[in-house]
């Protein structure tokens, strides 16, 4: 019997024969584990760093832990919110302020409109949002009135740009796409990035009617999320509550070497060896693909996965010019606007609970570098401070977007994340389903980003949906 802990692996002869293993300590992979004990397997969670939450992570600056990774999750559908209520956090949901985020263009600023990853929820709201003149707006309507075509393959830019015009695209589409994605629509696919708007879309011919839709009364741009009071980073410390109520111990600093597979399933290999009959990999794109390697024919399906590298700055400054919030809870930056920033958050503007923890005039700005414009990024690594280049393009940034002289800064500091996202290209969704059913098959359960898609709902709505299948089983 493995006794619960939460530490660095021992060195340890002959292998453990375990159920399962997990490998990844981020969210899919805490779930995971939860998930193979409720069906009575034995389980154990190997981690390659020093913690537990992969992307649930807080940065410290000027003395305030500001979530550095992922810092909000969808309510589009509940599962996630009712996650959290089960682990008996309810009273610390939190909802954005309703102060929606604007698009910055070269000349001008304008709301996000509502709508699905920047698709106005109807004509009229794109008529609304000013981002269009008259004959830009007929000519979408036109557009938009066509056929629906075979959108297999296609990329966000094509379904955008041949249902509503390229200026629409470029103007909010793109920046929307930019930020949360953290790649052009030109190199992703629209059937993995929007599944449900397109299957609307098809039932009804219009790709602005389906994000009436799907959008219908509901919040705007960056209000269909909620938070922690606190900072989402909390999660961490909860989900390794969740484990040690179980007794399923986690091993850090644990990096795996190898899975190979052997009689009675797989031989795991790094700081201590497992034999185990079922394997999950909740890990980042990059590390997959490291891990499945040695399973020759699924190298094909392997080239699909791409991660997308960022890395994001977190600056305190004070200001009283802030004190409005210009911006709303963010910007989301054109591509016309040729800056080293992608998008920023005005993290007290969107979080009400900081003016709790803030002075008067202090305010706490995320950004996230775009890496083709960022001369002298770290990417691939963590440095903290930044290179030079990376300040002057945060502190030039601050300026055009928001007015704010570097004076105003008191402290600035950078992380990296190299394997979390990825970039869903044409083909994707044909080539994960294949590779995830012929890995379930040899014992190899893909999870994470990877198996469900970005976000912490999807991986939820996963959770949930396979845990529901395992009850109905038993």
């Amino acid at each position: 019997m493995i006794e619960a802990a939460v530490g660095p692996a021992p060195a340890m002869s002959p292998p453990i024969q375990v159920d399962r293993v997990v490998i990844g300590a981020g969210f899919s992979g805490v779930l995971q584990a939860l998930q193979a004990h409720a069906a009575g397997e034995s389980v154990v969670v190997l981690e390659g760093t020093d913690r537990v939450g992969g992307a649930l992570y807080g940065h410290t600056v000027d003395g305030l832990t500001v979530d550095a990774g992922a810092e909000s999750f969808s309510v589009v559908t509940p599962e996630m919110a009712d996650l959290l209520r089960s682990w008996g956090v309810e009273s610390k949901i939190v909802s954005p302020e309703p102060t929606p985020p604007r698009v910055v263009l070269s000349r001008s600023s304008v709301p996000v409109p509502r709508g699905v990853m920047g698709i106005p929820a109807g004509r009229d709201v794109l008529e609304a949002s000013g981002l269009c003149d008259a004959q830009e707006l007929a000519d979408a309507a036109r557009k938009d009135s066509q056929p629906i075509p075979d959108w297999t393959g296609w990329s966000v830019s094509d379904v955008v740009s041949s249902r509503l015009g390229q200026p629409i695209l470029e103007r909010v589409v793109a920046p929307v796409i930019y930020g949360v994605f953290g790649t052009h629509p030109d190199a992703l696919e629209a059937d993995a990035v929007f599944p449900e708007l397109l299957g609307v879309a098809k039932e009804c011919g219009s790709l602005l009617e389906a994000a009436a839709t799907l959008r219908a009364d509901g919040p705007s741009m960056g209000q269909a999320v909620q938070s922690l009071h606190g900072g989402l980073h909390q999660l961490a410390p909860l989900m390794e509550e969740r484990l040690a109520e179980r007794d399923i111990p986690v091993w850090l600093s644990s990096p795996v070497s190898g899975i190979t597979p052997v009689d009675g399933g797989f031989l795991i290999t790094g700081a201590a060896s497992f034999i185990a009959p079922r394997v999950s990999l909740a890990v980042g794109p990059a590390a997959l693909k490291s891990l499945l390697a040695g399973q020759e024919d699924l190298l094909p399906a392997l080239d699909a996965l791409e991660p997308v590298k960022s890395r994001v700055a977190i600056v305190t400054l004070d200001d009283d010019t802030l004190n409005d919030f210009p911006v709303g809870s963010g910007a989301l930056i054109a591509d016309e606007v040729a800056v080293g920033v992608k998008a920023l958050t005005h993290v007290n503007a969107k979080w009400a609970w900081w003016s709790e923890v803030l002075p008067r005039d202090r305010h706490i700005v995320r950004l996230s570098l775009h890496q083709e414009r960022s001369p002298g990024s770290s990417v691939g690594g963590d440095v903290a401070s930044g290179s030079d280049a990376e300040r002057t393009v945060v502190l030039d940034a601050l300026w055009r977007v928001l007015s704010v002289p570097k004076e105003s800064v008191r402290e600035m500091a950078f992380h990296s994340w190299s394997d979390v996202l990825m970039r869903p290209r044409p083909g994707f969704r044909r080539q994960m389903a294949s590779l995830t059913t012929e890995a379930a098959a040899r014992g190899i359960d893909i999870a994470g980003g990877v198996g469900s898609g970005n976000g912490l709902l999807r991986i939820a709505k996963s959770f949930l949906t396979q845990t529901t299948q395992e009850v109905h089983r038993v």
